[in-house]
């Protein structure tokens, strides 16, 4: 299909106004000559959703995909620059560091992933981590290109798709939080 680059461009640079703004202009600034050209605006993009075209971009949008860089499932509709979100990964041997916390010793794990990146723990075992301020090892937009992952490979909890027999990926999604750090 052709590319139009005069609406591409005019596509590009304009400003055209969101639904809430629309609203707010409608319920507090616009005055009543403003109202024909709004009616007009609201036409307009009316009939560009009633076009064939733009509800095949919609229901493509929609498409369930594996991104090759975080194993997870996603739709273009919805992948966002901060939509693919890796957590660091940190090594399961915890060193204890000689100090002592309200819940016990203080041990920590290092990031595998990631340099000086450390998770702790008070008293071995009970699942009290320190988790505030550590962020994640990697938040992008999702890709289905094994070659824009690739150049986010670190062997660790970045790594490329493992494919069974079906030709399904393996790989397990490690689902970010804040709470609890994932181990090796």
């Amino acid at each position: 299909m052709p590319v139009n680059r005069e609406l591409q461009e005019a596509a590009i640079v304009s400003q055209i106004p969101d639904r809430e703004e629309i609203l707010k202009l409608v319920n507090r600034f616009a005055s009543n000559e403003d109202f024909d050209t709004i009616k007009s605006f609201l036409t307009a993009a009316k009939a560009v959703r009633s076009l064939e075209s733009f509800r095949t971009m919609k229901r493509a949008n929609r498409v369930r995909k594996h991104c090759v860089r975080c194993h997870g499932v996603y739709t273009d509709e919805e992948n966002t620059s901060k939509s693919c979100v890796i957590p660091h990964l940190f090594c399961s041997d915890g060193r204890g560091t000689g100090g002592m916390g309200e819940g016990g010793k203080i041990y920590e794990y290092e990031a595998l992933c990631c340099e000086d990146v450390v998770v702790e723990e008070e008293g071995a075992g009970n699942d009290n981590y320190r988790m505030r301020g550590l962020g994640f090892c990697l938040v992008d937009r999702h890709t289905e290109d094994p070659e824009v992952a690739a150049e986010d490979h670190n062997g660790e909890n970045v790594v490329p798709c493992e494919i069974d027999a079906s030709g399904k990926c393996t790989r397990e999604y490690l689902n970010p939080n804040h709470h609890s750090p994932h181990f090796h």
